[in-house]
């Protein structure tokens, strides 16, 4: 079967699928971001990524009445896609050169950009909320930059913007966390950013390897499925092709 694209599933379950085909309103935006911009984005990050961590931890009972752990899940089982932004947006088209959604994570977002666009981008303060922090203060073990690096939705996107446009977007909800900046790489206090960021596939990928000091074949295969650059958590490891 032929394809043009997109996000291909498959699985043994009986799945319904909703596939929809548009046209640009205001032109196709990439990936690219312009020496100078800001990264702005609603500050939403963590809570996918802490449900993650606690299921393939084996926590998730345990913590399950913290608020931030109940929206998490609620996000998962039903994002809720904000319809009314589209036609904000396009009031300040001109402002926007990349802009990129967060499925697999808001490290990954960062590194596509980077090398994508030949930039460096600097992260100067973690895209949350202070509930969500209070929240997740009472829940022991917990890295919260992990969490938020890791993960990541769908209807959650990152812009790469003017820096003179800021002021517009703070006022439709979004909040400025990175700056782009001349040479290479994704850098969050004053190092390099380790957290590539792949979604669920981390969490899993983590949780399968807990138990072996080696990179196992499926391990290699997740990660050969979103390149080997993203396969942070195996630096230096090497794998076990039997």
């Amino acid at each position: 079967m032929k394809y043009l694209g997109g996000d291909l599933n498959e699985g043994l379950d009986d799945v319904i699928d909703v596939t929809a085909v548009g046209k640009p309103l205001a032109g196709i935006i990439g990936r690219k971001p312009r020496v100078g911009d800001a990264l702005v984005t609603r500050p939403g990050f963590g809570y996918t990524g802490l449900v993650f961590k606690l299921y393939y931890n084996n926590e998730l009972d345990k913590w399950i009445d913290i608020k931030a752990v109940r929206e998490g899940i609620e996000i998962l089982r039903r994002p809720k896609p904000e319809l009314g932004m589209l036609n904000d947006l396009l009031r300040y088209r001109d402002c926007i050169s990349a802009s990129m959604d967060s499925s697999d994570g808001l490290g990954k977002v960062l590194w596509t950009m980077s090398i994508d666009g030949g930039v460096k981008i600097v992260v100067n303060e973690l895209p949350v909320n202070d509930e969500f922090l209070n929240s997740v203060s009472s829940i022991t073990g917990i890295n919260i930059e992990e969490v938020v690096f890791n993960g990541g939705e769908e209807f959650l996107p990152v812009f790469s913007i003017k820096g003179n446009c800021i002021p517009e977007f703070e006022g439709l909800g979004f909040k400025p966390f990175a700056t782009v900046e001349d040479g290479n790489g994704v850098y969050f206090k004053g190092s390099i950013l380790r957290y590539r960021g792949l979604g669920l596939l981390h969490w899993l990928v983590k949780y399968l390897s807990l138990e072996s000091p080696y990179f196992t074949l499926h391990e290699y295969l997740a990660c050969q499925c979103h390149n080997d650059y993203y396969c942070h958590y195996v630096e230096n490891r090497s794998y076990n092709e039997h």
